[in-house]
């Protein structure tokens, strides 16, 4: 009788710290999502303002020191909020070498380092918005493959 009354006080005891957790991450889960949710058209708005900056057209010194001031007066703007990790730090990588350009012309070993950290940043945010999946966003788009090859 003992031991079943002590069952008992122990199922009762894991049920309710089981549905007490579950309940506190099923609200936190919710909350992030609508937090998400909420932020979705200011992310739209910057992220397209963030796309036409990723442009790789900068070969020219002059061009790298303009897309530099561009890139910080984005981040500064609050850009830098709506970024994921993998995003930011690709944005952190492109301005790095951004960085460089204000004391000299970028060889080309940086301006390729460059190029491919806009496009990956690019990549990030199609991942962010669900027009790619993981899987897609490390595969090379069959009509590039061609373009180079002519």
């Amino acid at each position: 009788m003992k031991s079943e009354i002590l069952f008992g006080l122990i199922t009762s005891i894991a049920g309710f710290l089981i549905g007490f957790f579950g309940n506190y991450f099923i609200a936190k889960y919710n909350a992030r999502n609508e937090l998400k949710k909420s932020m979705s058209e200011h992310r739209a708005k910057f992220y397209l303002e963030l796309w036409k900056l990723c442009n790789r057209q900068i070969d020219e010194r002059n061009q790298q020191l303009e897309r530099r001031k561009e890139i910080q007066a984005w981040y500064e703007k609050g850009g830098g909020l709506l970024l994921p990790f993998k995003a930011t730090d690709r944005l952190i990588g492109a301005s790095n070498i951004l960085e460089i350009s204000q004391n000299r012309a970028l060889n080309e070993n940086e301006l390729a380092h460059l190029k491919e950290n806009l496009s990956w940043l690019r990549t990030e945010m199609k991942f962010a918005v669900g027009s790619y999946s993981r899987k897609e966003a490390h595969r090379t788009l069959p009509n590039l493959n061609a373009v180079s090859q002519e």
